[in-house]
């Protein structure tokens, strides 16, 4: 199996275990072969879909801790963040367009969205259609409910 598909695996796993431990439990996974030995820079990058603050702090800090292992893609380092608006449900073209978005980025393996809000099971249709290649992960799904 590929290190970067146990790396992906493992940040799902941080994601959702955040809460439960203030230790960082992905911090021994990365052996270093991820890296092109010549710049220095990784080979593929990660895509994390968090809510804000107000709707669940311990995700975005998962996150920022994430992002301070292993690095920010805007500094080199493997770790895009995208933080969904407070009012998803009436926002979901921007929902839908924030998670495509980082299907643009050609180094992008997978994306995890930590809480599958309306529009994640779309937004994961259009990047199948764009790129099969990418791991798609979502974690607790979250439905309306229709009266």
């Amino acid at each position: 199996m590929k290190k970067w598909f146990l790396k992906i695996v493992t940040s799902f796993m941080a994601l959702s275990l955040v809460a439960c431990s203030p230790a960082n439990p992905v911090s021994d996974v990365d052996s270093g072969d991820n890296v092109d030995n010549i710049s220095g820079a990784v080979d593929y990058h990660i895509g994390i879909v968090t809510g804000t603050t107000s709707q669940s702090e311990d995700e975005v800090r998962g996150a920022e801790n994430f992002i301070e292992e292993y690095g920010s893609v805007d500094d080199g380092g493997m770790v895009k963040h995208v933080i969904y608006p407070d009012n998803f449900n009436q926002e979901q073209e921007t929902v839908i367009s924030q998670i495509v978005g980082l299907a643009d980025d050609a180094k992008m393996k997978a994306i995890v969205v930590n809480q599958g809000i309306p529009g994640t099971s779309a937004a994961f249709a259009q990047i199948r259609e764009l790129r099969p290649d990418i791991l798609l992960l979502s974690g607790e799904a979250q439905r309306i409910r229709r009266l």
